[in-house]
């Protein structure tokens, strides 16, 4: 089953263009709530809160428990947007998994590459009730991003870019020895 779903997501005052530098986010939390369904986080890889760096490729699984009595089927599905609810996955097929009346729980996984110009990367989960356009009570996924760029132990980027930098030497000279290479 496919479901085709738009979201317009408020996040109520606590995100407001006012107020979202006076007031920090829990790293998870449920938007609201809604009557005859609800969504819950069991379990999430990599844990929420967890720095996400530019360019990283990121392998989101996350469990959730539903519960729905408003209707006979609904669907629970992935939404990546960053710190402004701006979708991020633009374009590209977003996880998701039917589910019938009742109680159950769900694993949903995710690849996603982290890009620049965003601050905080969110998955927005909401279970969508079959008939319902709108919903309330989503789960909500926060992972601040890093621009950082992880230093190497060597002083150098890579092991070919200090080879490279010890080739360029004169007064370095290289031999070989039992099938390694040494610079003098």
């Amino acid at each position: 089953m496919r479901i085709r779903v738009q979201f317009v997501v408020l996040l109520t005052s606590l995100v407001s263009s006012g107020n979202a530098a006076d007031v920090t986010l829990p790293w998870s939390f449920v938007n609201g709530s809604a009557k005859g369904y609800s969504i819950q986080l069991v379990t999430a890889s990599p844990a929420r809160g967890t720095k996400v760096t530019v360019g990283q490729t990121v392998d989101f699984k996350v469990t959730v428990s539903y519960q729905l009595s408003i209707a006979h089927k609904g669907a629970i599905i992935v939404v990546i947007q960053d710190e402004k609810n701006k979708n991020l996955m633009e374009g590209k097929a977003q996880q998701s998994q039917s589910v019938n009346r009742g109680k159950g729980t769900v694993t949903l996984a995710q690849n996603f590459t982290v890009p620049a110009g965003v601050n905080e990367v969110r998955l927005f989960i909401p279970l969508v009730p079959k008939g319902l356009e709108h919903t309330d009570g989503e789960l909500v996924l926060r992972y601040p991003v890093s621009y950082e760029v992880k230093s190497s132990s060597i002083g150098y980027p890579s092991v070919a870019v200090a080879l490279a930098d010890l080739h360029s030497k004169p007064e370095v000279h290289f031999s070989e020895a039992q099938g390694r290479m040494i610079a003098d």
